[in-house]
């Protein structure tokens, strides 16, 4: 169960939500998340014009000339912002699926 597997790897301090306070985060509404059993829509017209979720988009549709990454985005630090926020743009739903999470390592050299 998901939540049973987090509380036991938030106690142990080995991992920590990412940006959990910030407002770039907050639309997932990570509380909602945690005691959640079912997927859920964002409004994502309520959200932070930075709003910048991880996101799963069918490989077809994320080929396709007008939802395409904008390869001319030259930085970093806004390359998920911009990519999102022009699938707002254009209506895409934004769903947090309720079982799924992404765990992120460090690099042990």
């Amino acid at each position: 169960h998901k939540l049973q597997l987090l509380d036991k790897i938030l106690h142990k301090n080995s991992m920590a939500p990412f940006h959990i306070r910030a407002q770039a985060q907050r639309c997932t509404d990570y509380e909602r998340w945690y005691q959640s059993d079912a997927n859920y829509e964002i409004n994502a017209a309520r959200c932070y014009w930075a709003y910048e979720p991880w996101f799963i988009i069918n490989t077809h549709l994320s080929r396709d000339a007008s939802h395409r990454w904008n390869d001319q985005y030259v930085g970093r630090g806004l390359n998920k912002v911009e990519r999102s926020y022009k699938l707002r743009h254009l209506c895409f739903d934004f769903v947090v699926l309720h079982d799924f999470f992404i765990i992120h390592a460090e690099k042990n050299d």
